[in-house]
């Protein structure tokens, strides 16, 4: 686990993405992706790599989605412990909640569902 000094957002907004198999870096839709979020091309395709890998592991444990993410908690809060300081918690926590409520497609004030 790196101990680096993070950037002061942790944010990343959820994209989607189509890769092909062998996670073409040259891809137009990969390069606008990671332009759109902050971050390089590589960075970007290792994060959808190891996305993949996670539910690889979970499919092939055959583990409930529940458990699933429990264990993707638990994970998360031990490398938030381990690699920030504590008073950045509730700004990291924070961001996780906005980055789940995007991923689930969730109403916001700008995007109400009737």
């Amino acid at each position: 686990m790196p101990n680096k000094k993070p950037k002061k957002s942790f944010a990343i907004t959820p994209v989607s993405v189509s890769l092909t198999e062998t996670g073409d870096l040259e891809s137009d839709s990969l390069l606008e992706a990671a332009a759109e979020v902050g971050i390089s091309p590589d960075d970007l395709l290792k994060i959808f790599k190891y996305t993949h890998a996670l539910k690889e592991v979970a499919r092939d444990m055959d583990m409930e989605p529940t458990h699933a993410m429990t264990a993707l908690l638990n994970a998360i809060g031990e490398l938030i412990v381990a690699v920030f300081p504590p008073d950045e918690h509730p700004d990291i926590c924070t961001d996780i909640f906005h980055q789940l409520w995007r991923a689930c497609d969730l109403p916001s004030d700008t995007n109400v569902r009737e």
